[in-house]
């Protein structure tokens, strides 16, 4: 769900995009289509550009399907700490696969330019469809880069590394938190309250970016449950819900010095009367 309106852009320091029911997997055939198109139409050509492979098949030979194409290739994928919990973090190989050497540089700028256009900070952006994700250019020297296609078994092509996060939680709800999550209520008044009745989770903690992820997602998962019970109307939960919380978006600089949370929640009971805007308010930790 878009949390920026009329913008394929959210970042890490004022908003969140909170849709946590994708597997990596799926992050990254999103992430391509993303790049997909940002390529077509940069080049204004109607080309499948991008596709998901590795370099080499079983046999040794090389892949089919990747001659001329931007490749996004998995190198390696585990779970770590970082900062404020726990992310699934994976590493992927983008190489420009062109035969013209002018070519796949002209490519691999591109694709080095997608991403800072995203995020100018060197810090990731969140993509529209996909689930909140942390992505960052690592700088692997001449002698790292040969070793990544030597053990893939590749000849080297012009390539880029990023290592891309996604947050991980582990969250305690109660039996009656819980239940609120499960079991869905066919009252536009109750679901409201409901959502109310969420947030009294998060009393205790700071007003901090982990603690709006945490309410985000929380909410998130409610909110999926609901439509997927038909609750709300749309083809899809980004039609049917929008979950805004973060700084400039739900929240002033005063208000998270005086620990008041803020989230605002859109919600389609209606196709034809639009979305209902409901906004809540906690007083947290300061």
């Amino acid at each position: 769900m878009n949390t920026t309106p009329n913008s394929s852009w959210t970042y890490l320091d004022n908003s969140f995009e909170m849709n946590f029911h994708y597997s990596m997997d799926h992050i990254i055939e999103l992430l391509a289509s993303e790049l997909r198109e940002y390529l077509s139409s940069l080049f204004a050509v109607q080309e499948d550009y991008v596709v998901i492979s590795s370099l080499m098949g079983l046999d040794g030979s090389v892949a089919p399907n990747i001659s001329n194409k931007v490749v996004i290739t998995f190198l390696t994928m585990n779970v770590e700490q970082i900062d404020t919990g726990k992310f699934e973090v994976l590493e992927v190989l983008i190489s420009a696969n062109y035969e013209s050497a002018s070519e796949a540089n002209r490519q691999l700028r591109a694709v080095a330019d997608f991403f800072h256009f995203a995020s100018p900070h060197g810090i990731v952006k969140y993509f529209t469809s996909i689930s909140l994700l942390n992505m960052v250019k690592l700088d692997k020297n001449v002698v790292e880069m040969a070793e990544i296609f030597k053990l893939l078994g590749a000849n080297y092509v012009p390539s880029l590394v990023y290592r891309v996060a996604k947050p991980l939680f582990n969250v305690n709800y109660s039996d009656v938190q819980l239940a609120l999550i499960n079991e869905v209520s066919s009252s536009k008044e109750t679901i409201k309250t409901e959502i109310n009745e969420l947030l009294k989770t998060f009393v205790f903690e700071p007003n901090t970016y982990h603690t709006w992820l945490a309410v985000g997602y929380l909410i998130d998962e409610y909110l999926f449950n609901v439509w997927k019970a038909g609750k709300l109307m749309g083809e899809n939960e980004k039609e049917a819900y929008e979950v805004y919380i973060g700084l400039g978006k739900s929240m002033t600089p005063e208000d998270i010095l005086n620990g008041c949370l803020r989230l605002t929640v859109l919600l389609l009971f209606d196709k034809e009367a639009g979305f209902i805007v409901v906004t809540y308010q906690r007083q947290l930790q300061t």
